[in-house]
């Protein structure tokens, strides 16, 4: 039994580096760097519980448990923010900022739980009659509830939930992006969970690995589809070439990317402008620019015509913005240059015509 288990281990450890390889020839957007966080948190917690598996001792053991951990905590959350993206619903971001805040906690507890009974009431090492070494036995404190109810449960009932609904109220769209498929995909981590805890399932967990398979599995999925790859639709090698800035938005208006043009327009949009709100950028109009209407601003010393066009699937969803900004200054001051041309031959002629009078 050992030996499958390991076999089955190391099999969905190769799966989430396949789809991680998947995922690096994409073309760097937020989304996918959301699915990159949790793979790789699926990586990390596979690899430690199959150093736990391996362990020859209890000391070793524990801190196979501790790597786990730090994979443990990131995929909840990550996945939670991806599905609600995914699904074009409103990220309830408060939320999970408190649930990440109590990930950190948690971890706290775990790397210090040598120290005090909070996390582990108890911790023992069984020797294993039918194999090398052992194993361990472990007896949970408040802090694994914690976990288990903030860290895991809650993230995982918002993503499913968001399945859902998105399930119930877009029957078309859930169809196109295969959410029911994601949703039943999503489900069987719940199930692994359930039956290792009511002990269908002895010794070994089976969660780690199904949950890798699963998030790999999604993965793939959507990179066969090619639905989600969001930054084609808006930028590519020809928009970089272009002198006109052009900023991509998501549904809340955060900055998703960006040409060189742009950033050569705005002095503060780099990368770490990425996630923030396109009003955080300095000198940028705010509440001037509106959807498909043109407005002019300036911005040191230049003159700028903007406008906000929205990225619309084949269900007039809304994907998303594109700011469009053309520098207009040659235009503007040509026409200057023309009015003052006028002008000066407007005096021109008035001066003419009252030395003839004379």
């Amino acid at each position: 039994m050992s030996v499958v288990f390991l076999g089955i281990e190391v099999f969905g450890i190769v799966s989430i580096i396949f789809a991680l390889m998947l995922l690096l020839k994409g073309d760097g957007s937020r989304e996918q760097k959301i699915m990159q966080y949790f793979l790789i948190g699926a990586l990390v917690q596979n690899v430690g519980y199959l150093l736990e598996l391996t362990a020859p001792t209890l000391e070793a053991a524990l801190v196979a448990v501790k790597i786990q951990y730090l994979g443990s905590v990131t995929i909840p959350v990550s996945y939670c923010y991806f599905i609600f993206s995914y699904c074009y619903e409103k990220t309830p971001k408060s939320i999970l900022k408190v649930l990440k805040a109590i990930d950190v906690l948690i971890l706290c507890l775990v790397f210090t739980c040598d120290l005090h009974n909070l996390y582990y009431r108890n911790i023992e090492w069984v020797e294993n009659v039918n194999r090398d070494g052992g194993y361990l036995v472990l007896s949970y404190g408040p802090g694994y509830w914690i976990f288990l109810l903030c860290g895991m449960a809650l993230p995982y009932v918002m993503s499913l939930c968001a399945l859902v609904r998105v399930c119930v109220e877009k029957p078309e769209y859930a169809a196109d992006r295969r959410c029911k498929l994601i949703l039943a995909l999503s489900s069987l981590p719940v199930v692994a969970l359930c039956s290792y805890s009511v002990k269908l399932i002895q010794v070994y967990d089976p969660t780690p690995v199904v949950l890798g398979l699963v998030l790999s599995g999604v993965v793939i999925l959507i990179w066969i589809r090619k639905v989600y790859d969001f930054s084609s639709l808006a930028f590519g090698i020809l928009l970089n070439s272009m002198s006109d800035g052009v900023i991509a938005l998501d549904e809340q208006r955060q900055i998703t990317n960006y040409n060189t043009a742009a950033a050569g327009i705005f002095a503060d949009l780099d990368s770490h402008s990425i996630g923030q709100p396109i009003e955080s950028l300095t000198g940028f109009p705010k509440d001037r620019l509106e959807n498909g209407v043109k407005k002019e601003f300036c911005l040191n010393n230049c003159f700028y015509q903007g406008h906000v066009e929205p990225i619309l699937d084949k269900f007039e969803r809304n994907k998303g913005y594109v700011v469009l900004i053309y520098d207009v200054t040659e235009t503007r001051n040509y026409i200057e240059e023309i009015k003052q041309v006028r002008e000066q031959a407007e005096q021109d002629r008035k001066s003419t015509r009252l030395n003839s009078s004379h």
